[in-house]
């Protein structure tokens, strides 16, 4: 990551985590430079407004050398000019802010990794949300939380995850409120939702959200076999694959 916004960096040390990549941050081009003497990247992201450099000199010398011209590059920076920047032999080019999902899915798509599904976690409690964590480690895929229903769904509407995993009691804002407001906007409208809940449901009320959700998953299950099981009957039924 060639990038001197120390916020900048840590919104990808952030999008980065629990994904298949590392992160190697570059404050500048002779840490770049530095990095690259030591390092084969698979890919490289780079800021064109770093100051008092030429980034896109060293773009168009990354792309002339035979060590490094084979070396996808991702552009993210507030300088609208994709013409340029491809023309120099960027391979992508974002406007800053990028959100997770393009950043993850430019990256997938260079460097020829295989997509791993995003699941979203939205729950108040911690213990909880750790345990369902644990058990989303049985089928693959990249976990991100949100500790409460607000913005558990702005999490939704930015990062778009392949799947959500949502709580039915929270302080904010209930979990019957936030599927209905998911599943009412066209940004997250297609997302799988399992409503995850320790609450004991009538007939009435597990019938109201199994229209708009995949599935309803108590958190009393009697073992983690059977938890597991139900996880992975889920992961196949929202048509993501183990």
């Amino acid at each position: 990551m060639v990038e001197n916004d120390p916020r900048a960096l840590t919104i990808y040390d952030r999008y980065l985590r629990d994904s298949s990549f590392r992160m190697v941050p570059a404050r500048s081009l002779r840490d770049a430079r530095r990095a690259l003497a030591v390092e084969t990247p698979h890919l490289i992201v780079l800021d064109v407004l770093l100051e008092g450099e030429d980034s896109w000199k060293f773009l168009a010398d990354l792309k002339s050398r035979e060590a490094t011209k084979h070396i996808p590059v991702i552009v993210v920076s507030n300088v609208d000019d994709r013409r340029k920047g491809l023309a120099l032999g960027a391979d992508a080019y974002g406007l800053k802010p990028v959100t997770r999902s393009w950043l993850l899915g430019e990256i997938e798509r260079l460097t020829g990794h295989g997509r791993v599904p995003e699941a979203l976690i939205i729950d108040d409690d911690d213990v909880a949300r750790y345990v369902l964590k644990r058990l989303l480690s049985h089928v693959p895929c990249v976990v991100t939380e949100m500790p409460n229903g607000t913005d558990g769904f702005q999490a939704a509407r930015d990062l778009r995850p392949d799947i959500v995993f949502l709580d039915l009691s929270m302080p904010d804002v209930s979990g019957a409120d936030v599927l209905v407001r998911l599943k009412e906007d066209p940004l997250t409208a297609h997302i799988p939702v399992v409503v995850v809940t320790s609450k004991a449901l009538d007939p009435e009320e597990r019938a109201g959200l199994e229209q708009r959700a995949v599935a309803v998953l108590s958190k009393e299950q009697t073992s983690r076999e059977d938890a597991v099981a139900l996880i992975q009957g889920m992961w196949a039924k929202a048509g993501l694959g183990l």
